[in-house]
């Protein structure tokens, strides 16, 4: 008798909460579902929005751009917080403290320039030597070490990041989820459910959670994922960095790609989570040009710069010019 009014306890609740998660999965959905508004969007905004290319533009097709609260939803918060979970449970993160607070930082200064700039951020690092990144909802990036030592300075670094902040920004794995009808209510009812009772019965959230996981790591509609670049391109202006960094990874991780052409499975290629390395890099070109900035790679990589270290040579130290890494020359004091 006591194990059976246990359950019906459990059961019950479980039903509430159900219908309280039913409620604020409307609440949520409805934000993806909805267009701006002109009251509720920025006069900045509204221009942004009437130029091709730039941050806030509507994707094509039916699914719309959201209304876009400046903080992250709790519904957002909660799942990216089990899938987070989920995920490191699998993988060895990079304990480089140095690192990620540089991550943290930058990452910050990026939100802070775009339509949600209340958001919060958590970057990671995996220790995987194949380039890639992607974005758990509420605000949960991930790079590889791969990616972080693919890069050769902070403006390629923000624009890798910029990118994942607009899957945030625009809810985009919300709005996929919604597309997937089948699992939405389901899935988002029993996170939240299990993440406030505390029961285990809830069988279908791991299920759900490799589900959505895999949703994230395999990418986007390429529509999605254009609207991350133009938004992306935009928070580089915005916060002080320079788009160039954006065309010259997409060049970097299209030399990777035809290199291992073949061989990879979809996990282990960056491009395979993202259209055309090709067609991307294109359009930062034509971007580049109509913004009036020097497509200059020199200003965003290492090679063709000269760089001073100091040196030590048989106990003296000296100042040594290096490029790409290679010693041109040591000085000796005199």
């Amino acid at each position: 008798m006591v194990m059976r009014m246990h359950f019906m306890i459990q059961y019950r609740r479980l039903f509430i909460v159900w219908c309280m998660c039913i409620g604020l999965l409307m609440h949520n959905l409805s934000l993806v579902g909805a267009t701006k508004t002109d009251k509720q969007t920025q006069p900045s905004q509204r221009t942004a929005q009437a130029q091709s290319g730039k941050a806030g533009k509507p994707s094509e097709g039916k699914d719309k751009a959201p209304k876009l609260p400046p903080q992250a939803t709790p519904t957002e918060i909660e799942i990216g917080k089990q899938a987070s979970k989920a995920f490191e449970a699998r993988e060895k993160l990079l304990q480089d403290k140095k690192l990620l607070q540089k991550l943290t930082t930058m990452v910050q200064r990026i939100a802070g320039v775009t339509e949600r700039p209340k958001f919060k951020y958590t970057v990671k690092v995996i220790n995987r030597s194949i380039p890639n990144a992607f974005t758990f909802p509420g605000g949960y990036i991930y790079l590889t070490k791969g990616l972080v030592d693919l890069v050769e300075s902070d403006d390629e670094l923000a624009a890798v990041l910029a990118h994942e902040v607009a899957h945030n920004v625009h809810m985009h794995a919300l709005r996929a989820m919604k597309k997937e009808q089948r699992w939405t209510p389901l899935l988002i009812a029993a996170i939240l459910a299990a993440s406030v009772s505390g029961d285990r019965i809830v069988r279908e959230i791991p299920l759900m959670i490799a589900h959505l996981i895999n949703t994230v790591m395999l990418g986007y509609s390429r529509k999605f994922e254009r609207e991350a670049d133009k938004s992306g391109f935009e928070y580089l202006r915005r916060a002080g960095y320079n788009p160039v960094g954006m065309l010259t990874v997409f060049e970097k991780l299209e030399r990777i790609q035809l290199q291992r052409a073949g061989g990879e499975t979809p996990w282990q290629t960056y491009n395979a989570t993202h259209p055309a390395l090709s067609d991307r890099a294109h359009w930062v070109k034509t971007a580049l040009r109509k913004y009036g900035i020097p497509l200059n790679r020199r200003a965003v990589t290492a090679g063709g710069k000269a760089v001073a270290e100091e040196v030590t040579v048989n106990g003296t130290k000296a100042g040594a010019v290096k490029v790409r890494n290679y010693t041109f020359c040591i000085l000796a004091s005199l």
